[in-house]
């Protein structure tokens, strides 16, 4: 009988133009790739760190691509060459990186739906602007982006003034 499967492990497993794609990655990137890849089919942005990808789906990753699970953080990439895999993906899935822009836009949403709830505190704010981000395909910035983002915006509201930088964003 046929083992059950997950629907949030299906994610995790290759379709056929995604495993040619990991395929065409040198060795010892591969199963980094296939990690990214997997992990933003299934979230929409990549991991903020390495706990937020649980042992038994690279262990799945690992048997798809006939490569040996790895031991401690031998598959994460780190980077040039994880930026350059993370742009490959976002072009794949129709993302982009978000500009300042976007930042601007995104922390007046913050400001008008989120902040009031949130009391302040920054990862519940960040979990939030995942949905926006995903309706305009903007790959959410990582939790340093915002803090640093909506600390100077809420400052500002407050009166405060803070220096001025890009904090991350892209122009």
């Amino acid at each position: 009988m046929a083992e059950a499967v997950d629907s949030s492990d299906e994610q995790w497993i290759l379709i056929p133009g995604d495993h040619d794609l990991v395929m065409t990655k040198r060795r010892a990137s591969r199963l980094g790739f296939a990690i990214l890849l997997a992990f933003f089919r299934d979230r929409g942005r990549f991991p903020r760190q390495e706990s937020e990808i649980e042992q038994q789906r690279i262990a799945a990753l690992s048997r798809q691509l006939n490569i040996a699970v790895p031991v401690d953080s031998e598959a994460f990439l780190i980077g040039r060459t994880a930026e350059r895999l993370h742009a490959e993906i976002r072009v794949r899935f129709g993302f982009r990186e978000a500009t300042v822009a976007d930042a601007e836009m995104l922390t007046e949403w913050l400001r008008d739906h989120v902040a009031g709830e949130a009391g302040g505190e920054i990862e519940p704010m960040i979990e939030r602007l995942e949905t926006p981000c995903h309706e305009l395909a903007i790959e959410p910035p990582g939790p340093t982006t915002w803090n640093a983002s909506c600390v100077r915006h809420f400052a500002h509201m407050r009166n405060v003034s803070m220096p001025i930088s890009t904090g991350g964003w892209r122009r």
